[in-house]
């Protein structure tokens, strides 16, 4: 019995015996590829995996999973994944492999082929099973997976034209169609070789559209001089890549033979096109004039290149002429050149007339005109231009601006900081146009007129030709002066040419008219700038107090007023103002506030012996001091002339009699009967100017050799 044995005492528990005799087999076989379209030469990585980790030796050779392609069946061969569950196989696909949902060829796909898929290191003696029979639907290849294996190339199934069955002369176009057995899509410029080749060059019908689909369209351009005949393509082997392609959605190039001439795929000679190269036709038309932008009044010549000699009839109504893109009317009429083979038209640009490239918009008119020089009678030119945008007409070999609309001014403004600038400063300022322009000032030079007080200045034309934006460059003079507001320019025709230029590149003048001055687009509008050249000036003195008389220790209250704000520093003298005071000669007002502002108010303390019957100060320098206004600018200290009516005797009037004691009779005065003697006095110390009060004192009268009083 066992039974009664301790757990470590049992086999188990004394030991770690695994026994495994049970072969690998496969779980599934599926894809990391995204489920796609593959083609010619793409890579499929295929994986089988175990329900065990696996070992693979390759030393006699390589397994492989068979794959359902098509025809052929192609193998997957084993490159990765040991030693681990699942095994990476690897398939190139081939011309010719074909498959709408890729699976592996059965349940015997998987082979060994020499080498060997065994149990892994522990059992190592263990092959696995390498049967896929027993796998459900949703773990083979096909179930799992939307693989489509498409390695057929397309091929040409038809050659054909939509034209119309008629005769088709130089530089009209003739289409032709490839039809293909699968959508298809090109790139670059493929074409199809014709067989009107002639003196005129390659008969070719070139791609132009189709793409991507089943019928591909070539277009063909019949050139003077192509050979004449029924139109067809020239071979088999006719269609060619020129270093474009053709491919199919999964990237397989197209196989390029065309159907032999006579089959029924060959159906462009059917159509009965037949091409007339051999006449008087136009090769190219162009312009030996320069590119660029050209204006109102300008000439354009234009050259018609023929592929022989050509005659004009000058007595033909019209002239013969082409009709241009750039205006209803705009049009190159025949100037010279006949006889010859290259004709001259001119063109001369009117007013609105534009275009961004020059191009014509028809064929040539009156060609009827234009005949052969030999030939009996001579055959008349054929009137069909080369295509616009093809290198053959005058869009494609020029690059002509018609442009006639003239530059106008967008906006003002300076790249200096905002602040205010003095005598010295320079302020850039710059004019922005609706395009670039040129300055000529072989002539003169443009300016730009600012408000800059009493004397407006100009800012001069520094630089910025051949741009939008022309720069214009001042200095601040002494005694500029913005008036506390934004700079600006002085009006809406402020920008002067003083005989110099602004053109566009075409040669369109510029309109000058500038944004009305503080609106939007203004140099005051777009810039923060202040000019502040000219020095503060008294504009005014006056006094505070009310007209009438003013007695000894009143105060008398005089504010000057300056131009603007004026200041000083703490250290300095505070000013003063000298007054004509009368008896007691001159006066002095002291200063009491306004620093900083634009008006200093005074104060006078009327003394005794004062006495004027208009006060004033001394004179036009009456007032003394050091200030400036906040840009630095030193102060005027001049004042109005006394008496004039921004003085203090011209705007008030104040009367002082600072008297005091007896008032003495003039010597001599005398007078016999009823009389009225005026005796002058001053009201009591302190009283209103107003005081009508009783007034006390002694009058003595000498009468002969008596006195009265």
């Amino acid at each position: 019995s066992l039974s009664g044995l301790t757990v470590g005492s049992t086999l188990a528990g004394s030991k770690a015996l695994v026994i495994d005799g049970v072969r690998p087999t496969v779980d599934s076989v599926s894809s990391p590829d995204a489920d796609d379209t593959y083609g010619i030469g793409s890579l499929i990585n295929v994986t089988v995996t175990f329900d065990d980790t696996v070992t693979v030796d390759t030393t006699g050779g390589t397994p492989y999973l068979e794959l359902a392609t098509g025809d052929t069946i192609r193998r997957a061969e084993y490159v990765s994944g040991s030693p681990g569950q699942s095994l990476v196989f690897q398939y190139t696909v081939a011309e010719s492999d074909a498959s709408t949902d890729l699976d592996y060829n059965g349940a015997s796909a998987l082979s060994l082929n020499g080498g060997s898929i065994t149990d892994g290191a522990d059992n190592p003696a263990t092959q696995a099973s390498l049967s896929l029979s027993g796998l459900t639907v949703g773990s083979t290849l096909a179930g799992s997976k939307a693989l489509v294996v498409d390695g057929v190339r397309p091929g040409v199934v038809s050659v054909t034209s939509p034209n119309t069955t008629q005769t088709y002369y130089p530089n009209q176009q003739v289409h032709v169609h490839v039809s293909f057995n699968e959508t298809v899509t090109a790139t670059g410029k493929p074409f199809v070789e014709l067989n009107a080749d002639g003196d005129g060059g390659p008969a070719r019908a070139v791609y132009s559209s189709g793409s991507p689909g089943e019928n591909l369209t070539f277009v063909y351009r019949v050139l003077p001089d192509n050979r004449n005949g029924t139109l067809d393509y020239d071979g088999a082997g006719a269609l060619m890549l020129d270093g474009g392609s053709i491919k199919d959605l999964a990237g397989n190039p197209a196989r390029l033979a065309l159907p032999g001439l006579g089959t029924p795929g060959s159906q462009l000679a059917s159509r009965n096109i037949q091409i007339e190269g051999d006449i008087p036709s136009v090769v190219s038309v162009s312009s030996p004039d320069d590119d660029g932008a050209y204006g109102a009044g300008a000439r354009i010549n234009v050259t018609v290149a023929f592929n022989e000699a050509v005659r004009v009839d000058g007595s033909a109504t019209p002239r013969p002429y082409i009709a241009l893109n750039a205006g209803e009317d705009a049009r190159a009429v025949y100037s010279s050149g006949s006889p010859g083979e290259t004709l001259l038209f001119v063109y001369v640009v009117q007013p609105r007339d534009a275009a961004d490239r020059l191009a014509y918009k028809g064929d040539l008119v009156g060609a009827s005109a234009i005949t052969a020089t030999v030939g009996t009678p001579p055959p008349a030119a054929w009137h069909v231009l080369p295509s616009s945008g093809d290198p053959a007409s005058l869009s494609g070999s020029s690059m002509i601006k018609i442009d006639t609309a003239a530059p106008a001014v967008e906006r003002v403004w300076s790249p200096n900081a905002t602040g205010t600038y003095t005598a010295g400063g320079t302020i850039r300022i710059v004019v922005d146009f609706s395009e670039n322009v040129t300055v000529d000032t072989s002539g003169g030079s443009p300016s730009l007129t600012l408000e800059t007080g009493d004397t407006d200045r100009a800012a001069a034309y520094a630089s910025g030709s051949g741009t939008r934006a022309l720069a214009f460059e001042y200095t601040v003079a002494a005694g500029d002066d913005s008036g506390g507001r934004p700079l600006d320019y002085a009006g809406t025709s402020a920008l002067s040419l003083n005989g110099g230029a602004i053109r566009d590149v075409a040669g369109n003048a510029a309109v000058l008219a500038l944004p009305e001055p503080g609106q939007a687009g203004s140099l005051a509008a777009e810039s923060g700038l202040a000019v502040d050249a000219a020095p503060p000036r008294v504009v005014r003195v006056a006094s505070t107090n009310a007209a009438g008389a003013y007695g000894a220790g009143e105060e008398i209250g005089i504010n000057v007023v300056f131009s603007e704000a004026v200041v000083w520093p703490p250290e300095a003298a505070s000013p003063s103002l000298a007054l004509n005071a009368g008896g007691n000669a001159s006066g002095t007002a002291l200063y009491q506030s306004g620093n900083g502002t634009a008006t200093l108010s005074f104060s006078y303390e009327v003394r005794i012996g004062d006495r004027t019957d208009d006060l004033s100060y001394n004179g036009t320098g009456a007032l003394s001091g050091t200030m400036a206004d906040p840009a630095g600018n030193p102060a005027n200290l001049t004042l109005p002339e006394p008496g004039s009516s921004a003085s203090l005797s011209g705007s008030s009037s104040i009367v002082l009699r600072g008297l005091a004691g007896p008032v003495a009779a003039s010597a001599g005065a005398s007078f016999t009967g009823p009389n009225t003697v005026r005796i002058e006095y001053s009201r009591p110390l302190g009283a209103p100017a107003n005081y009508t009060g009783p007034v006390y004192g002694t009058i003595t009268l000498a009468n002969g050799g008596g006195e009265r009083n």
